[in-house]
Formats: C-alpha cells, sequence, structure tokens
C-alpha cells in the first residue's frame, strides 16, 4: 500500500497505477531502479515491482515541475552577489 502512498504524493494516482502494472511485464518498461533480471515468461498479473521500484516511478512519472524561481532562490542562497 506504501507504492500507492507515494503515487498520491507524487500527484499521479491514476497515471502512476496504469504504469505500475506495466512496469516489468511482457510488453512493458522495466523498472528505473531495478538490478533484477527479468523472468522468463512467468510474471505475476499483479505486477513486478518492489517498494523502491513504486517509489521510483512516482518520483519519474511526477507532474510537478521546477520553475526558473527555484534556481533563482537556491542560487542565490548558495551563492550570494
Amino acid at each position: 500500500m506504501a507504492a500507492f502512498g507515494d503515487l498520491f504524493e507524487e500527484g499521479v494516482p491514476i497515471r502512476g497505477t496504469r504504469a505500475l502494472f506495466r512496469m516489468n511485464q511482457m510488453g512493458g518498461f522495466d523498472c528505473p531502479s531495478c538490478a533484477w533480471p527479468d523472468p522468463d515468461d512467468d510474471r505475476s498479473p499483479l505486477g513486478e515491482y518492489c517498494e523502491n521500484g513504486a517509489k521510483a516511478l512516482a518520483e519519474e512519472a511526477t507532474t510537478k515541475k521546477v520553475t526558473a524561481d527555484f534556481f533563482k532562490k537556491t542560487l542565490s542562497s548558495i551563492w550570494p552577489n
């Protein structure tokens, strides 16, 4: 259930859930944080991912954006004029 919490936190509950069902599946895509080899043909229809993989997917699928204002504030605190 923590996997779905990450999807809600990133604001992508529907899009993220659809992606979780395609992750590590035949015809889908590989997990962005997974080092495990793909199983041959015996894959779970409910999902082939761990909690870390679900969190990585949520972070990759987020719709949040960083604006120029963020960099202006961050860089000015690091390198003041």
